[in-house]
């Protein structure tokens, strides 16, 4: 859960500070034991291919590899920024005895 929180908190924290997006929003879904958590922003967006990697996205990256998710964020250059994450329902492992 609390990777969870992270992964939401950074990137709604990332919108509104350093994006100065005019409007965030967090999506949540739950289908065929997956969860899906988008965050998105109209903000002034980054190229994702000179990104640093600094404080947000790492935070964002590493909640996403606790989690063992599926990441996958996208940004254009004044039209904001997509994060799009899909966490899979662990398996129980069931041993026989």
């Amino acid at each position: 859960m609390y990777h969870l929180l992270t992964l939401l908190n950074a990137g709604i924290h990332n919108a509104v500070v350093h994006a100065q997006a005019r409007y965030a929003f967090a999506i949540t879904s739950l289908q065929d034991e997956q969860l899906a958590v988008i965050v998105h922003d109209n903000g002034y967006g980054f190229n994702v291919k000179t990104l640093e990697q600094k404080v947000g996205i790492t935070g964002i990256i590493g909640a996403a590899l606790q989690l063992n998710a599926d990441l996958k964020y996208t940004s254009t250059l004044r039209n904001g920024t997509v994060v799009n994450a899909i966490i899979s329902k662990p398996r129980t492992k069931v041993s026989a005895v």
